[in-house]
């Protein structure tokens, strides 16, 4: 993915005494790191019957509203030749193969992709920077 990467570090400024609530602190940053890194990878797998989509496949189209440029889903075979120059990994010595690739356009599709995860106990790594090995 070294076309898709960008060489950008996302910031939040954090002050002493602020007296906002943990998880508002946790959902501004993930929006603000999501909104910076642009991808998403929502690692795992998914057991389904073959053409059946998985409920967190129907989320995230939910969520993209179908667009086939917001998210994929390496899994699907008819996908799978628009998905590998999505995600190519920097580190050749481990295998990972994401269940979806999200690339959010705006704070709400970062919000529903992060909420698609959580509603279905799925880890949301966010890619940016080059610095990540999966």
């Amino acid at each position: 993915m070294s076309s898709l990467y960008h060489q950008t570090r996302p910031g939040l400024s954090i002050t002493k005494g602020s007296r906002r609530n943990s998880w508002s602190a946790a959902a501004a940053a993930t929006v603000l790191a999501g909104l910076a890194a642009q991808y998403f990878l929502v690692p795992g797998s998914v057991i389904k019957t073959a053409g059946t989509p998985s409920a967190i496949e129907r989320c995230l189209d939910d969520v993209c509203a179908g667009a086939s440029d917001c998210v994929q889903f390496p899994s699907k075979q008819d996908g799978a030749a628009d998905s590998g120059s999505w995600m190519r990994p920097f580190n050749l010595g481990l295998s990972s193969v994401p269940t979806a690739i999200v690339r959010p356009r705006n704070a709400g599709e970062v919000a529903g992709a992060v909420k698609c995860a959580m509603k279905h106990n799925f880890k949301v790594q966010a890619k940016a920077g080059g610095h990540s090995y999966a």
